[in-house]
């Protein structure tokens, strides 16, 4: 199992980008303790298009692969 510790041959970088995967509406968000260290961007629904329920994150990799949440988000 690879180590995805930063400093473990990923990239650090300070904000991952996000977008809406129903309008395409994009932003940059400040990295979280709880982002996955491997994810490279991330997917959630704008708030004009979660209508009103909470949506979830899902976060990408560098190969574009899904990431599983992170053990305190589950």
């Amino acid at each position: 199992m690879n180590d995805l510790r930063p400093g473990n041959g990923l990239p650090e970088i300070e904000f991952l980008p996000i977008s809406c995967p129903k309008c395409g509406r994009t932003a940059n968000s400040a990295r979280d303790e709880l982002d996955p260290c491997a994810a490279v961007r991330a997917e959630i629904l704008c708030p004009d298009c979660v209508g009103g329920d909470f949506g979830a994150t899902t976060y990408f990799d560098a190969a574009g692969r899904e990431l599983p949440p992170s053990p305190d988000e589950s």
